[in-house]
């Protein structure tokens, strides 16, 4: 029988400007809590204090403190007993992860830690990957984590993020639950006017990782370059530009470098392609939300990111193949609007049956309810 729980900490190393699909997640879990008589208290750090998020989350008490595993813990221990879980997102380090299960231990809660990102890294640099490899196995290291972390429940995101994490916690501790959006958003946008040009969009804040290089190769590529924008959204404008001007001397006069908003989905739905040629990814938010708001998706075929293979409809390309991706952007260019509506349509239907918030909340309250 599981343990009676009374209240879930949610533990949110996360300072975004936009609350996106993961505070709109968490709101519906607490809504959905609430109604079971458990109390949702959220601790972030200081810096998302002045955060104006989307996501009203004024219901429930919320916590901002610096978040080193001492104020973590004098946050917490006021309000932690043995009916209380702790539910972690972006927990980053494994001796932060460590410590506050031994400091969950003493209290008698529970701990689930949602890795959101792929392990061991984002590097795609295979020595030092290996090498880091090497050094996490020897001298006891894996042993050490393995023992401390033993009564965690971790979630993961996405298959290759559940093998990612069993390396770092034993396997039996680790649960698959895919994320999900939150459609109520996408649909509310803003009609788009009338532009000369038609848009390609693309995230820009990691740029390397993102593939924003290879979008921009490909998109000059085009022979349709001419009368495409391309956009890449971003947190960092300066950095970005400076990426770009080091791999191409130039910014290209087909490139819109815009920041990050709470709107993505007027960006969605004004663009006729997203682009999401990734070296990495540990899921894909952005290539389902697209696909859900009717664009077509251009994606490269890499772990993580192609667990969304299943949704109908989205062209998937080699890793780093730049003719490629240059040639379906050409065919989703030239595609009959018939076509991409019909394709719209069951893309939507599909994201919505699978990928809905409250078939993830379903699925987070049964492991709560069955942790001992």
């Amino acid at each position: 029988m599981g343990v009676e729980i009374k209240k879930v900490i949610f533990i949110c190393n996360y300072a975004a400007n936009y609350g996106g699909n993961f505070l709109a997640s968490l709101a519906k879990l607490s809504q959905n809590l609430s109604i079971d008589g458990i109390q949702s208290i959220y601790l972030f750090p200081n810096i998302a204090s002045n955060k104006k998020w989307e996501i009203d989350l004024s219901e429930y008490k919320v916590i901002y403190t610096e978040f080193d595993e001492s104020n973590i813990e004098i946050s917490l221990k006021n309000i932690i007993d043995e009916h209380t879980i702790l539910h972690l997102h972006f927990m980053e380090s494994l001796q932060q992860l460590s410590r506050l299960a031994e400091f969950a231990n003493q209290y008698g809660a529970k701990i689930f830690f949602h890795e959101h990102m792929r392990r061991p890294g984002f590097s795609n640099y295979r020595i030092k990957r290996l090498v880091s490899q090497i050094v996490y196995n020897l001298g006891g290291v894996k042993r050490f984590y393995h023992s401390r972390l033993r009564g965690i429940k971790s979630i993961a995101v996405s298959p290759d993020v559940r093998k990612d994490l069993t390396k770092v916690v034993p396997k039996e501790q680790v649960v698959l639950v895919e994320n999900a959006i939150f459609t109520d958003r996408l649909d509310n946008f803003t009609e788009n006017s009338i532009d000369s040009k038609r848009h390609a969009l693309i995230m820009g804040t990691d740029y390397r990782r993102k593939g924003v290089d290879l979008a921009i190769k490909a998109i000059a590529s085009s022979k349709y370059v001419s009368k495409i924008q391309l956009d890449i959204l971003t947190h960092f404008i300066d950095r970005t530009e400076k990426l770009i001007i080091e791999d191409f001397g130039e910014i290209p006069n087909f490139v819109n470098i815009l920041p990050v908003t709470q709107n993505v989905q007027d960006f969605y739905h004004k663009s006729f392609v997203f682009l999401s040629p990734s070296r990495s990814e540990a899921f894909g938010y952005a290539v389902i939300e697209s696909a859900y708001c009717g664009t077509s998706v251009i994606a490269s075929d890499i772990p993580g990111q192609n667990v969304l293979k299943v949704v109908p409809y989205i062209q998937w390309i080699t890793k780093e193949d730049v003719d490629s991706l240059a040639s379906q952007i050409d065919l989703v260019y030239e595609k009959e609007q018939s076509q991409v509506m019909l394709e719209s349509i069951e893309n939507r239907q599909f994201i919505k049956e699978h990928f809905a918030i409250d078939n993830w909340v379903t699925k987070i309250k049964e492991l709560y309810t069955k942790i001992k």
